[in-house]
């Protein structure tokens, strides 16, 4: 995934993937992304996609996107065992 990845046409973040698809309507939606515009009662939520279409569901049906993994600097060790940059 690219760094824009997730993201709208507007910069507008898209955290969450639809995760149920148990009927010809929700299995359309399976595994796109989408964002939530509002909650309602009862755990209901309106998601927008990134194609624009709205549907009312319930926030079971959603997942968090994982983030994309970070890389850590890690110095090198040197000769004698120690990592360099760290004194004692």
């Amino acid at each position: 995934m690219g760094a824009d990845a997730g993201k709208g046409a507007a910069g507008v973040s898209f955290d969450y993937i639809f995760y149920w698809g148990n009927n010809e309507r929700r299995a359309d939606f399976k595994g796109q992304l989408c964002r939530v515009i509002r909650h309602g009662r009862m755990h209901s939520v309106l998601v927008e996609f990134q194609n624009g279409e709205r549907l009312i569901t319930s926030e079971r049906a959603l997942r968090r996107q994982e983030p994309a993994p970070t890389i850590a600097y890690m110095p090198a060790a040197t000769n004698d065992g120690e990592r360099e940059g760290i004194g004692r």
